[in-house]
């Protein structure tokens, strides 16, 4: 595809189904902002449907996308941060069919902090586990947020240690 790919994650699930988040530059002749896309596989990789695009012309631009199945349902968590900055964006999440057609609401996240460098894990009762790098002025540390059927969490500070690049795992089975 055209355009330059600036963030890419995947995913595999069941049965040989496998997705991609991509952000890139919207294809020529359209101009602009960086757009989320996804597009899935149902064989394993050795076919792929066309990209999809995820995020709207009325979003600030897309980065760091984060890729999950969920049953038949693909969990799509993306943040995006206003021209020119690097702070005050906003954390999106929306289900998807596999044909990016949304199935629930999306749910945003206003950051006040930096949006690059984030990192998700998705647990086995389905919550989501975000982290970001956040500035304060003691130096980068990790902000944490959750997201589940009642919405996001706030944004919580509760690691006082400095970090460039957080990353998060969800380990076990309860």
């Amino acid at each position: 595809f055209s355009g330059g790919v600036g963030y890419a994650n995947l995913a595999a699930g069941e049965q040989g189904r496998l997705v991609i988040g991509v952000v890139k530059a919207p294809d020529f002749p359209e101009t602009g902002r960086d757009f989320l896309y996804v597009m899935h596989s149902a064989d394993g990789g050795s076919t792929w449907s066309s990209l999809r695009r995820l995020s709207r012309p009325t979003e600030e631009p897309a980065i760091e996308p984060h890729v999950f199945w969920r049953d038949a349902m693909l969990s799509v968590i993306w943040t995006s941060q206003p021209v020119g900055h690097f702070t005050d964006g906003v954390v999106w999440t929306a289900t998807v069919n596999p044909d990016g057609e949304d199935v629930k609401p999306r749910t945003a996240l206003r950051l006040s902090g930096p949006t690059n460098g984030s990192s998700v894990a998705v647990d086995v009762c389905g919550t989501v586990h975000f982290v970001v790098r956040a500035a304060r002025p003691t130096g980068n540390t990790i902000a944490y947020a959750r997201y589940d059927r009642n919405g996001w969490s706030p944004i919580e500070y509760p690691f006082d240690i400095h970090v460039s690049q957080p990353s998060i795992a969800a380990i076990g089975d309860t």
